[in-house]
């Protein structure tokens, strides 16, 4: 699926969702130049769902923040990868088997023609770092239980390339 390139192109991948990488610098960040992209979803196989779910992304991670996060979890281990991340804010349901991982990274894959999609996440699948892609990744994600449905971008016009020079093509 091409929506791939959703997570090679600004590897927050879908990390943001779960509170992922230094909240003191997004924070700062999101305040002086708002979102760049924006998600609506449904949380589905967890507690709480089917809540609603909306996703800002605040901004894409640098190549230094991404280099860090990649190699963290490739050279260093989960313990590594875990002290560059927040904690985990969901959990399986009762019915389900969850991985015992203390974050969580959400994988999201966009269909770039309907601009809607699924995401699934680190607690139903290993993750993993993909070395030829250098990003963080969920093995097998075909295997791996939905979590977010009814994934939908929401257009911005022109705002993420003005604010972060990427293109908003996925």
């Amino acid at each position: 699926m091409k929506s791939n390139r959703l997570l090679r192109r600004g590897p927050a991948l879908a990390l943001v969702v779960a509170g992922t990488l230094a909240a003191s610098i997004l924070r700062v960040q999101a305040q002086a130049k708002g979102t760049v992209e924006n998600f609506t979803a449904t949380a589905v196989n967890v507690t709480g769902a089917p809540d609603p779910v909306k996703i800002d992304l605040l901004r894409w991670s640098t190549d230094a923040e991404r280099e860090q996060v990649f190699n963290a979890l490739s050279e260093k281990g989960e313990k590594e990868f875990l002290n560059v991340l927040s904690p985990q804010i969901w959990k399986a349901t009762a019915t389900a088997t969850a991985n015992a991982y203390e974050f969580t990274v959400i994988e999201l894959r966009l269909n770039r023609r309907r601009g809607t999609g699924e995401g699934k996440s680190s607690l139903f699948a290993k993750v993993t770092a993909d070395k030829t892609a250098k990003t963080i990744i969920l093995e097998n994600y075909t295997g791996a239980t939905v979590v977010l449905k009814d994934v939908k971008a929401l257009q911005k016009t022109g705002a993420a390339t003005a604010q972060t020079g990427k293109p908003q093509s996925r």
